[in-house]
């Protein structure tokens, strides 16, 4: 411990002023690597940016899923700046890590050992669509709830059209860190939370007290200034089953809302008692006078500029800007930035200049910033009152002292959020950085904190890793590359109203190559996917909906390349109910057939309904018209277990009548 404290204190000296050692560390801290792939033969080829300081590379490899990388699958010189991998599979994705070795010093060892650096890609061929994303829950304070009611309704819209399951619930503006966590664990099958207004910020930590970690992760130890004691800890909400303890003080921060006192509801932990298990996202834009407006204005707005953004309404630049105020830093802050931004835009998109000046001129899609700071403003860039008139990129990082506490009024990172355009997400990356290489191929934001909350050297060295102040600020479930859903949707109905009919206009995307349509018996319910490959035309018929009112869903697929793969990214979906449906008198009705199945659709198991006491055969195969099950003398009554076949439509086959099948 005092070994670790002694090496950040050493580096608090970034903060109070700058090397003049002319070397880009930013640069050298990291790799920028990229891939290019090859769907026959399968191939992904990796490349790099050279150093004139490295000695060697080093190449580790993982599925994605996986949490041990091995032995290295390849070594290499220090002049190589490629390496071509061959034994892959394709609609796989794999985890590649890149380690070098320069001849540099390193300037926080006490041993003055060398510079080890290291960048990790997450690529894949023609990765499949993800067209389950999991289960998002909504809260939201009672005094923004009512009042956006309509916007509210869209974001669940936008959720389920991108494949979330979603459930809202209002919190009480008093409610405390433990009345919230019960209402998260009431919530059993959460996979995300998207937080909206000033719900309870739980607090952890007991920075400065000499027994723990003596250095907040700002710096500014007791005798700098005093960002001592707790820090804000949303990643409790994730990780609410560790052993967070309360068991412990410290009252000698400047800020009375970091003191800790035994018994007071906020944690003593410093690093992370356990895994995040929940993507976490908060939109909380209260408090911020120098901003102008109110919550509810400055709220409404943001969701806005968010569903604008999913549906390409905003034009994006498709580059980067960082703007490095401790360009001096050996601790190279910025070099996640430079990492990830390169990883997927790939070289020459990253710009290095002044963020507001850039900005001025477009909807750059990455920001990265950094210089020294305060609750309300950040040196060289600017303070919050800045942003009611000046924009961040599309996706922001910021780093600097005290910002990345936000529960503070006028906080300069959460009044990053309501610039007029941009800062759809704002992190604090610099201690540690972040790790958000999971974006070029698909992933949404909270898939990046989680991986970024849950790291622990798995992708290289960077202080405060795996402590509980990471946090996103921002829609967890937005994604960086988007694709126009289709628009216009016609609904039609056969003269008995058992069938419907719909037709759409294409997507304005380029090189869309077809369309998912998606179905439910309720507009906020589960959406079961009713053809298992993407249909080239623009209408749709279905055969077999339900009486009453059935809801659509109808999402465009193409297949993005970015400079870390290629995957099938899919569209927010477009909606549209056909309401006044007749059951269907048809195919599965034993009245009028020999046979019949029932429930359909159906989740694991069928029963057979026949007038015949007599044995058949059943065969069911998928629109391809492959068979993917067959079974002899089915009678009257059986029960047969489907829980095998994927989500979609199927023919089934019985005593010479076909019908359409559906699983969910």
């Amino acid at each position: 411990m005092k070994y670790f404290v002694k090496l950040l204190s050493l580096s608090l000296l970034i903060f109070s002023f700058f090397s003049a050692s002319s070397q880009n560390w930013a640069l050298e801290r990291t790799v920028q690597l990229r891939a290019e792939v090859q769907e026959n033969p399968a191939q992904i080829k990796l490349f790099w940016e050279p150093s004139n300081y490295a000695l060697y590379h080093r190449i580790f490899k993982r599925e994605l899923g996986s949490n041990n990388w091995g032995n290295a699958i390849a070594s290499l010189s220090s002049t190589d700046s490629s390496y071509t991998d061959t034994d892959i599979e394709v609609n796989k994705a794999y985890e590649y890590l890149i380690s070098r070795e320069l001849t540099l010093t390193e300037p926080y060892s006490i041993s003055g050992g060398s510079v080890i650096t290291n960048a990790g890609i997450i690529s894949g061929i023609e990765l499949e669509p993800e067209h389950n994303r999991g289960n998002m829950l909504i809260l939201i304070t009672e005094s923004l709830k009512d009042s956006l009611e309509t916007e509210l309704t869209q974001l669940r819209m936008d959720l389920i059209g991108d494949g979330w399951e979603t459930e809202v619930v209002g919190v009480e503006d008093t409610a405390s860190v433990a009345d919230v966590a019960s209402i998260i664990e009431a919530s059993e099958n959460a996979d995300g939370l998207y937080i909206i207004g000033h719900v309870a910020y739980p607090y952890s930590g007991l920075y400065c007290k000499p027994s723990n970690y003596l250095v907040p992760p700002d710096g500014h130890h007791e005798t700098a200034g005093g960002h001592c004691g707790a820090w804000i800890a949303d990643t409790y909400y994730g990780s609410m089953e560790a052993a967070w303890s309360d068991a412990s003080e410290i009252d000698n921060a400047v800020r009375e809302e970091n003191d800790n006192y035994i018994g007071d509801g906020k944690f003593d932990n410093m690093q992370l008692p356990g895994e995040v298990k929940l993507q976490i996202g908060r939109v909380d834009l209260s408090r911020l006078p120098a901003i102008g407006g109110s919550e509810l204005e400055r709220t409404r707005h943001y969701l806005k500029k968010a569903h604008d953004y999913r549906i390409t309404n905003t034009p994006v630049i498709r580059q980067a800007v960082i703007e490095n105020n401790f360009a001096g830093s050996k601790e190279g802050f910025s070099s996640s930035a430079v990492r990830d931004f390169y990883s997927h835009l790939g070289p020459g998109e990253t710009i290095n200049a002044d963020m507001f000046t850039t900005t001025a001129g477009g909807n750059y899609l990455f920001s990265y910033v950094c210089g020294p700071g305060s609750f309300t403003s950040c040196g060289g860039v600017g303070t919050t009152g800045s942003f009611a008139n000046n924009n961040p990129g599309m996706f922001s990082q910021m780093f600097g002292s005290w910002f990345g506490d936000y529960d503070e009024e006028n906080n300069i990172a959460r009044a990053s959020l309501a610039a007029p355009q941009g800062g759809l997400v704002s992190v604090w990356s610099g201690r540690p950085k972040w790790q958000t290489q999971g974006l070029a191929i698909g992933e949404n934001y909270g898939k990046a904190a989680i991986r970024t909350q849950n790291n622990l050297n798995d992708y290289g060295f960077s202080f405060y890793q795996n402590y509980a102040h990471i946090a996103l600020l921002g829609d967890p479930s937005l994604r960086t590359n988007m694709v126009s859903p289709p628009t216009d949707i016609q609904m039609s109905m056969n003269g008995a109203k058992t069938q419907v009919y719909l037709n759409w206009t294409a997507s304005a995307s380029a090189n869309v190559e077809g369309y998912y349509i998606y179905w439910s018996q309720e507009a906020f319910g589960d959406y079961i996917l009713l053809n298992q490959n993407p249909i080239a035309s623009t209408s749709f018929n279905h055969y077999t909906p339900s009486e009453g009112t059935n809801y659509y869903m109808i999402r465009a697929e193409r297949l993005e390349t970015t400079a870390s793969g290629s995957y099938y990214n899919l569209s927010q979906a477009a909606h549209i109910s056909a309401e006044g449906v007749l059951r269907t008198a048809g195919i599965n009705e034993v009245a009028q057939k020999e046979y019949a199945i029932h429930p359909n659709p159906f989740s694991s198991i069928i029963q057979i309904h026949s007038k015949s006491t007599g044995p058949t055969t059943l065969n069911i195969s998928n629109t391809l018209g492959e068979m993917v099950f067959t079974q002899q003398a089915v009678r009257d009554g059986d029960n047969i277990d489907l829980s095998f076949l994927s989500s979609g439509t199927y023919i089934v086959e019985i005593a010479s009548q076909k019908s359409k099948l559906i699983k969910y």
